[in-house]
């Protein structure tokens, strides 16, 4: 089996590359404006660890196929070096994140690993480069020991820590097993990238390294770091979702705001066009009687003159007076001649078709506007009116009786005319018969 997975280890160092390639990648693809995760922050971090250290793996991959040279040594280094830098940094700062309100112990180890950890191990190998450059695997060695290491196992916690400190709004969307697979990866990593180097002189390196590795179990440390790395790369992607469903909880929310803002919209639409309606009624109303009043009258009368030239149908108007009102305010009072008005508007109403416009147009004179109405029938409408009236007199025991004086006039549908003219033709006859009635 060694000699199987030695064979194809250019395969399994393009799988170990191309897993970090595809995490970076995701990282930086998925939208995270304005997001309240905290993690969003720093996910950047992550993405250029996994872009380098993917360049590392593909370097490592092409040094097994060409000659290794010094220079391209020191580019591995490099890549190495500074792609643990910044997994150290995204772990030291997710995991400082992460417990930041929770239990002691975990808040002084993070304080043990502070900003300047990371610089402080990347300069001493730069200056170890300076003073042994012939010795860069102590150099990688120490990158692995002192930052790769701690970067691996602050990443992995931080994972895990972060799903039990988010685990409400993570569970939404079922999310937790992608936490703890990329926690538990991230863990082994650091273990297998960190302390399983290559043989040499420093520390126990001598002991742990990847030649002896091989030799107790048969198959290169790179397969399992490469497991891990595919391990990590799919949890890491699943876990970007968290910025999908929190753009989709964000449009809901908005959606639902929306929703809420166009219902008290529609109902102070609804509500103003009611008092529009209400105060249009209001000004066309009279609130005494409940029938149209003079600005209502004509407004309705007209468009109801224009209908009837339109259609060539005969109008017949009645104006109508109250008798004796001043007489019944003087003496019985104002409030019984309200009730005499009011009576008076309902016998009107009684008598009348609902098409017919009925009007009080002042304080005792009160108009009907018939349309289609024969010429003939017009005095038994009046007589109908005043038959209506004795009946309610015979039946009332007050102390006055309601009478009416009513002038009628017509106008042919041959010979269209204004209401004006109307108006004024039933209000001249109405006058003529109270002062017959006076006569008498």
């Amino acid at each position: 089996m060694a000699h199987f997975f030695i064979a194809h280890l250019d395969v399994v160092f393009f799988v170990y590359g191309m897993a970090f390639f595809i995490m970076g990648t995701a990282i930086l693809t998925q939208p995270k404006e304005r997001s309240e995760f905290r993690l969003a922050d720093i996910l950047w971090l992550l993405a250029v660890f996994c872009f380098l250290h993917g360049l590392n793996e593909f370097l490592d991959m092409w040094s097994l196929a060409q000659s290794s040279g010094k220079i391209l040594d020191l580019i591995r280094l490099c890549a190495l070096t500074i792609s643990y830098m910044f997994f150290f940094e995204f772990g030291r700062r997710l995991f400082r994140m992460t417990v930041s309100s929770t239990k002691s112990y975990y808040r002084k180890l993070s304080e043990f690993f502070t900003f300047w950890f990371s610089p402080l191990i990347g300069s001493i190998i730069a200056l170890r480069i300076i003073l042994y450059p012939h010795d860069l695997n102590s150099e990688a060695i120490i990158a692995r020991y002192f930052l790769g290491v701690p970067a691996g196992i602050l990443t992995g916690l931080g994972f895990i820590l972060y799903c039990n400190f988010n685990l409400r709004s993570i569970d939404n969307i079922k999310i937790r097993q992608s936490f703890l697979t990329a926690g538990i990866a991230f863990l082994i990593y650091g273990v297998l990238g960190g302390l399983i180097v290559p043989k040499g002189n420093l520390f126990f390196s001598s002991w742990l390294n990847t030649d002896s590795f091989l030799a107790w179990f048969k198959f290169p440390i790179q397969l399992l770091r490469a497991i891990c790395a595919s391990a990590a790369a799919w949890g890491v992607c699943s876990i970007l979702r968290i910025f999908s469903w929190e753009k989709e909880e964000f449009i809901k929310s908005n959606a639902s705001a929306l929703e809420i803002v166009n219902r008290q919209l529609h109902s102070e639409i609804a509500h103003r066009i009611k008092l529009e309606e209400e105060l249009r009624t209001l000004s066309i109303t009279d609130s005494l009687t409940g029938l149209y009043n003079y600005r209502g009258f004509l407004a309705l009368g007209q468009q109801q003159m224009k209908i009837a030239k339109r259609n060539k149908q005969d109008v017949l108007l009645i104006f109508a007076d109250l008798d004796n009102l001043k007489w019944i305010n003087d003496t019985l009072g104002h409030k019984e001649g309200d009730v005499g008005i009011i009576e008076v508007a309902k016998i009107i109403k009684s008598n009348f078709r609902e098409s017919d416009i009925i009007a009080r147009i002042g304080g005792d004179e009160f108009v009907i506007l018939a349309i289609q109405a024969e010429k003939e029938s017009a005095s038994k409408l009046i007589a109908k009116l005043q038959n209506k009236l004795s009946e309610y007199n015979s039946g009332s025991s007050r102390s006055y009786h309601l009478s009416l004086s009513a002038g009628m006039a017509y106008c042919d549908a041959k010979d269209p005319c204004s209401i004006d003219e109307l108006l004024s033709r039933a209000d001249k006859l109405m006058y003529e018969q109270k002062k017959a009635k006076n006569r008498i």
